[in-house]
């Protein structure tokens, strides 16, 4: 696989760009995370959603690994239990592993208390293979409203 295609991937893939010290409006947000970046450089954080998949996610390590780029996978909880070998081996080769809800579906509109559930779930699932996500929080993006605490 090519440079131009894991560009493409990761474009698909919800690529996040973030430089250290930006802005944030939303007084609850929190408005740092523990990097091992130098202060005040910027920094693009490269990360992969709704994972892992079978057939893309390895290939997409292969390319990482060959690169010695890190990145942070947010995976959902029902397919860490499906493909467990493929989280030890994002763990094994140093990238982050965050949560993204144990089943991702109706997100927008859930309450606070199936959202814990699902947040609960997936770190459950993320744990059984051994490792504790750094980032386990209870902020949860909602679409079109910027940042919420999750308040149960």
């Amino acid at each position: 696989m090519s440079w131009r295609r894991l560009l493409i991937l990761s474009l698909c893939a919800a690529v996040t760009f973030s430089v250290l010290n930006s802005k944030l409006t939303d007084d609850r947000v929190p408005r740092s995370v523990e990097t091992d970046t130098e202060p005040r450089k910027k920094t693009i954080a490269l990360t992969f959603d709704d994972g892992p998949h079978p057939k893309y996610t390895p290939e997409i390590l292969d390319i990482l690994d060959q690169y010695d780029v890190k990145a942070t996978f947010f995976v959902i909880g029902t397919n860490a239990e499906g493909y467990p070998d493929i989280i030890k081996r994002e763990i094994e080769s140093g990238h982050e592993i965050g949560n993204h809800t144990y089943t991702h579906t109706g997100l927008p509109s859930m309450n606070d208390e199936k959202l814990t559930e699902e947040l609960s779930s997936c770190e459950k699932a993320i744990e059984a293979v051994g490792y504790t996500p750094s980032c386990s929080g209870r902020w949860i993006p909602r679409i079109g409203a910027g940042f919420r605490p999750i308040t149960s």
